[in-house]
């Protein structure tokens, strides 16, 4: 009691920890009022993992918050740290939020950098604060820049960008990223200018890339919204200033996509733009396609499906190409099928007859144009099955025919926008064999371990081959153990005596620490490039010939090869590489990349790389602060065998 008034307060001193809501401190002194629950610690430090932060006076305050004056943020464990946020004044609440102002970022004691507030939530910083890069590109020279996040919260996170060429100028931008805690709502945008100039075009002084994308669902998920855009300022923007493998690099799509699903129908409207002049695209301006949900018509058992689309589609060349005309016409499309399945006894049979309109608002001809097709389809399979044990072995053979009636217009009558204009004449029929192999591990889990598919297509009613069955396809899909996969794909020419193409692909991955793929890949001069493998309207449209004089004839071999190696704890190796050779109008390809990944003491990253391509060799440094958070260790019956990698 001091005047009659009773106190509860504690003075303490020494080698002391304190908690205090939740947290822990410790400090040399400590004084707290328990009637006002204020108080303060002096010399105090604290760790809210991966991050360890201190001061020279911490002010416990009453609403669970506290103020740490002259203090340091740091993910180094040392006392004597490596490296150091710091600020005059640094107010975290009880929710772990974040605000500090005259924000210093230091090395080794020594200022780097400067930022006038800092704003972030120390339970979800996962993500790196600061990375620096350091490239060295041909004749790109070389460049640096950092990232450093500026403002930070649970649901969103805002960087910095900035990067330097000693050879061609200043480049920075601003980069965010939004994610909605409990909702699928996202949101991630990158802005970036550089006073810059590229190698094919050195007149040029301002080079920018303009990116993002947005997700989000509405109406209990019965509604899903995408939005991506990437505008750039040239076609090289994307690789001059990116580096993460061979194919990484592709300019990101400009749409948008509205899709609706209900019971009985869903519908999506798409809308996909040109963005950038140097591209070579299908706009769609936009897209509406609807369907019905499948219904059965009475007791028949026929099943109706119906699917429509409405389009305006604008094709547009890239603006350096000569002696091309764009074209744009509206389009409508109708297609109706029905469908039944009828079990014969073992024998499952689907026969389906269908019928597909399209309406183009204009054509070559300066008219509106049309095409009807006709689709007849009937696929019938039976299996056969012996059990070994734990094992099941299931044989299954299968037949399908496949009609198209010929168009009511030829083809040069309409626009060819994409691989849906183009209908012809088509009387095939698919003959093949298809073994499986189940292993039953254990108590509901069964997994695939062998498939082995042949099959052969037999054309009717065409000119353009000369023989009914010109190839005969087999697939092997082994799965020898849990970790190790061998797939092979290939075909046999009967028209040329020789092997069409195969490909053999192998993943292995030892354990976590240790995963590796290789395939080799052949192509002879008639296996054509195409999409889609499984269409052959081409070959029934063009004859051989033609098709041998084109640029879809690219016979070619190429080797793929991919290494990760984790030699210790914090350090390991990735490799990757493709050789490709024997093609007809350009030299052999060697490209390889090589990057060691390794973590350093305070959290800090490294990733060294080095790339050889064919017209150019780059070097990279990236160096990031984060820490990975915590999350339940995968099987290793990895990746690499599931065709992750």
């Amino acid at each position: 009691m001091v005047d009659n008034k009773p106190v509860f307060r504690i003075e303490a001193e020494g080698e002391l920890m304190v908690e205090y809501c939740d947290r822990a401190f410790i400090g040399e002194r400590l004084e707290y009022d328990f009637q006002t629950g204020e108080g303060f610690v002096i010399a105090g430090r604290g760790a809210m993992p991966p991050w360890y932060f201190g001061g020279d006076f911490i002010e416990l305050c009453s609403n669970g918050s506290y103020i740490i004056r002259n203090a340091y943020l740091t993910t180094s464990a040392n006392r004597d740290t490596d490296w150091q946020i710091r600020a005059a004044k640094v107010k975290v609440n009880k929710h772990s939020l974040l605000d500090a102002r005259n924000v210093q970022f230091r090395f080794v004691k020594l200022p780097v950098f400067w930022l006038p507030s800092f704003h972030t939530n120390l339970k979800t910083l996962w993500k790196p604060p600061i990375r620096y890069h350091a490239r060295w590109s041909g004749e790109l020279g070389p460049r640096a820049g950092l990232s450093y996040l500026i403002m930070g919260g649970e649901e969103w996170n805002l960087y910095l960008l900035l990067d330097y060429s000693f050879t061609r100028g200043l480049g920075g931008g601003i980069e965010t990223h939004y994610q909605e805690e409990c909702g699928p709502r996202s949101l991630n945008t990158k802005s970036y200018i550089a006073n810059d100039s590229s190698v094919q075009d050195p007149s040029q002084r301002e080079r920018y890339r303009l990116a993002g994308n947005y997700h989000d669902t509405l109406d209990n998920d019965r509604v899903i919204v995408d939005l991506a855009y990437d505008k750039l300022s040239d076609k090289y923007m994307a690789t001059d200033y990116y580096q993460k493998g061979f194919d990484t690099n592709v300019i990101g799509r400009s749409h948008l996509t509205v899709h609706r699903r209900e019971c009985s129908w869903m519908a999506t409207l798409h809308a996909h733009a040109r963005l950038n002049e140097f591209q070579t695209i299908k706009q769609e301006l936009p897209t509406i396609s609807a369907s019905l949900h499948p219904w059965t018509i009475g007791a028949s058992g026929i099943i109706s499906e119906t699917r429509a689309r409405a389009s305006y589609l604008v094709f547009r060349y890239d603006e350096n190409l000569t002696g091309v005309r764009n074209f744009d016409a509206p389009r409508l499309e109708v297609e109706q099928t029905l469908l039944r399945s009828v079990h014969l006894g073992p024998l499952s049979l689907t026969p389906s007859i269908g019928v597909v309109g399209i309406y183009y608002g204009d054509s070559p001809k300066d008219s509106t144009s049309n095409q009807v097709v006709g689709i007849l389809t009937c696929r019938t399979h039976t299996d056969l099955c012996r059990f070994y044990g734990c094992c099941k072995h299931n044989i299954q053979p299968y037949l399908h025919y496949t009609y198209y009636s010929t168009s009511s217009r030829p083809t040069v009558d309409h626009y060819l926008f994409d691989i849906d204009d183009g209908w012809c004449h088509l009387n095939m029929l698919r003959l093949g064999l298809a073994n499986t192999l189940y292993a039953k591990k254990c108590e509901g889990c069964v997994q695939r371990r062998l498939l082995v598919d042949t099959f052969a297509n037999a054309f009717f009613s065409t000119d353009t081959m000369d023989k009914t069955v010109p190839k005969i396809y087999s697939q092997i899909d082994w799965k020898v153990t849990d970790c190790f996969n061998a797939i092979a794909t290939t075909a046999w020419d009967f028209s040329q005596h020789e092997v069409d193409h195969y490909n053999l692909r192998t993943a292995w991955t030892r354990d976590e620490d240790l995963a590796i793929a290789v395939e080799y890949r052949h192509r002879e001069d008639y296996s054509w490039r195409k999409l889609d493998s499984d269409n052959y309207v081409l070959e029934n449209f063009h004859p051989e010939a033609d098709l041998r004089a084109s640029s879809l004839s690219d016979r070619r071999d190429i080797l793929l090869a991919h290494i990760f190696y984790r030699f210790c704890p914090t350090w390991a190796i990735e490799v990757r590489s493709r050789i490709g050779w024997h093609r007809r109008t350009e030299s052999e390809l060697l490209e390889y990349q090589a990057d060691l990944h390794g973590a350093l003491r305070g959290s800090w990253k490294v990733r060294l790389s080095y790339q050889h391509k064919e017209n150019d060799n780059r070097f990279a440094i990236n160096i990031a602060l984060g820490a990975q958070p915590p999350k339940e260790r995968e099987c290793p019956t990895v990746k690499m065998a599931r065709g992750n990698y």
